[in-house]
């Protein structure tokens, strides 16, 4: 498996290999494998030492990431290094049948005496995209100082073991990935925790995923009949549901907010990065809340139980919100801390928890029955 190519250790490796090539080991290592560039094109030896075969297995798929940041332009190669992040080399975009004079300039080569790109050669040679791209480009210079590599995997340009096996594997990690740590720190009810991260992994037994299963063979949503009950229609297309998010989310942004995949769509809410809600105060607590009583609501119809009615979803969202956010608000003012609308804040002092948590647990469950009978309270 790719996975076994790359131990811990050969980030550090990496790093300091291309990274710091005035340390006495990489001087060292270098000589040792006769390695004379910064980034060299195959790190093929007969002798090599194990982490070095193991870099060499994954070498190609690590050089097609690294991106050179320019700034003296004399390290780096205009035609065949990576240096435009979105074009990668400029010699796969040569105008057909033309052909550079010298393949083997740096990026400082192709600057005129006035500080600008010699645009005359250029342009017999590139595209107009191309041309576009270095005209949006500042020139290098060497008062800018040396040329440096990074890794276009990460938004540092700091190599790490995660992104390259999404490199090895074909696994792409999105900014979407952060939403597991926004549902970690999400302060509403554990259960409401829970439910969230079962919604971004798709565990939730919907009706479609029961057929699947052979425990049922009608996949069809029991609220409003349609053919095929997934999580999204659940919590989001159902008219039922639909109709909820209607009331709670500013009318511009309704077909932004119904148009993501779900794990999308949980991250943007509970990040608030587009204050979804027509009141944004606590949003993320308030949709935690929507999409659970959602739920709720969608078993006590389907398996016959009597729950949540329908018409109560938007009460006891506002209810459990009022009630929760003046507890958290309580806590924060006994700890000198702000838990309402900061994703920082995750630890209260001991003392006041106990206390705390009797009284959201009372004032959300005293008068429900349902939870009580599923073990809910």
């Amino acid at each position: 498996m790719q996975t076994a190519m790359l131990p811990p250790r050969i980030c550090d490796e990496i790093e300091r290999l291309i990274r710091r090539n005035d340390t006495l080991w990489v001087s060292f290592l270098r000589a040792k494998y006769k390695i004379r560039e910064i980034v060299p094109q195959t790190l093929r030896s007969t002798n090599g030492s194990r982490i070095w075969k193991g870099l060499n297995m994954v070498w190609e798929d690590i050089r097609n990431n690294i991106v050179w940041r320019v700034s003296s332009g004399e390290n780096v190669n205009f035609w065949h290094d990576r240096w435009i992040d979105s074009l990668g080399p400029l010699v796969h975009h040569l105008l057909p049948g033309r052909l550079p004079h010298c393949s083997n300039i740096p990026v400082a080569s192709m600057v005129a005496g006035n500080g600008e790109w010699k645009w005359n050669e250029l342009d017999q040679l590139l595209p107009p995209y191309v041309l576009l791209h270095l005209a949006a480009i500042k020139c290098p210079l060497p008062s800018f100082g040396n040329d440096n590599v990074a890794w276009v995997m990460t938004n540092s340009g700091k190599f790490t073991v995660k992104s390259a096996y999404g490199v090895c594997a074909g696994v792409e990690f999105g900014p979407e990935e952060d939403v597991w740590k926004l549902i970690h720190n999400f302060k509403g009810t554990q259960r409401m925790k829970m439910f969230l991260w079962m919604v971004c992994h798709g565990r939730i037994m919907k009706n479609k995923e029961r057929v699947r299963r052979h425990s049922m063979t009608d996949a069809s949503c029991g609220i409003c009949g349609h053919p095929s009950e997934d999580i999204d229609h659940v919590l989001r297309t159902c008219p039922h549901a639909f109709s909820i998010w209607s009331s709670l989310v500013q009318p511009s942004l309704l077909s932004v907010f119904m148009e993501s995949n779900i794990k999308q769509w949980v991250r943007d809410n509970l990040l608030q990065r587009l204050q979804f809600g027509r009141d944004p105060r606590g949003w993320e607590l308030i949709f935690g809340a929507t999409c659970w009583y959602l739920w709720l609501y969608r078993n006590g119809v389907v398996f016959g139980v009597d729950g949540i009615e329908s018409w109560s979803i938007m009460v006891k969202v506002r209810e459990w919100y009022a009630g929760h956010a003046a507890g958290l608000q309580q806590l924060a003012s006994a700890t000198g801390s702000c838990l309402i609308g900061s994703h920082g804040v995750r630890r209260a002092i001991p003392q006041f928890r106990k206390n705390l948590w009797f009284h959201l647990k009372i004032f959300k469950w005293s008068d429900c029955d349902f939870a009580s009978r599923c073990g809910l309270a």
